[in-house]
């Protein structure tokens, strides 16, 4: 969990270099897709992701399902997760949860300092 967290501060704090041209660009933009999950040539699930960028946010929205064996058992996993950024790309919140065999919550809010950290 730890290194997730890591690599999440890690991404956002340096802005993708097509961030900086966004200026130009129309105020309300959206975007979504669906990525098929594979295991040695085996589906084992989706990821599904919506992007929304407004005049003073963005919003970054994502889904896992997936299906699996696990030590000869049947193993479902289903993640959603939330990141919203200020127009500058600045992170205001980020949600995660996960619902399967083992369930679990991570929100962070940005907005303070230190930003505050829940995780159940």
């Amino acid at each position: 969990m730890a290194a997730a967290i890591a690599l999440l501060a890690a991404a956002l704090a340096v802005p993708p270099t097509w961030a900086q041209s966004t200026a130009a660009s129309p105020d309300n933009l959206a975007d979504h897709g669906t990525f098929e999950i594979f295991d040695g040539g085996k589906s084992i699930g989706t990821e599904s992701f919506e992007i929304r960028i407004h005049s003073n946010q963005i919003e970054a929205q994502g889904e896992v399902h997936l299906e699996m064996e696990q030590n000869g058992k049947k193993v479902e996993v289903h993640t959603n997760s939330n990141l919203v950024l200020d127009s500058d790309f600045h992170p205001l919140t980020y949600t995660w949860t996960q619902k399967g065999t083992q369930s679990s919550q991570l929100s962070i809010n940005f907005r303070v300092q230190p930003a505050q950290v829940r995780y159940k």
